[in-house]
């Protein structure tokens, strides 16, 4: 990064669409088939599905992402950045809070702990 440039805000990130998001074939592999998987967009509103008295893991925010997009999986990677992005926003929005990100864990059922350690108890 030169010293002139500004590092993008988590709002900046959360609004960076990068043109997705994008489906791609899958090839077949050694051990399985081929596939298709979706690399969701950081702007996609599925961490709100998580209602009130309820949660959600990665695995299910990448069951519902794959499901919308007609796909086999989404990316656990991308799912992961774009969640944790969601939750930053979210989190700095303060009482404008729109997006639970507190009822997204982990896929153990832990919270997770790059959420800047938000644990609200």
């Amino acid at each position: 990064m030169s010293t002139g440039s500004k590092r993008k805000s988590w709002r900046d990130k959360l609004q960076d669409d990068k043109d997705l998001p994008k489906v791609l074939e899958l090839p077949p592999r050694k051990l399985g088939t081929g596939g298709t998987r979706v690399i969701p967009s950081p702007g996609a509103a599925i961490m709100r599905k998580a209602k009130h008295g309820k949660v959600a893991t990665i695995n299910d925010l990448r069951e519902a992402l794959a499901k919308k997009r007609g796909t086999d999986m989404a990316r656990l990677t991308k799912t992961g950045i774009f969640a944790l992005i969601a939750a930053e926003v979210s989190a700095l929005a303060g009482h404008k809070n729109t997006i639970s990100w507190w009822r997204t864990l982990k896929t153990g059922g832990e919270l997770n702990p790059k959420y800047h350690g938000r644990i609200l108890f």
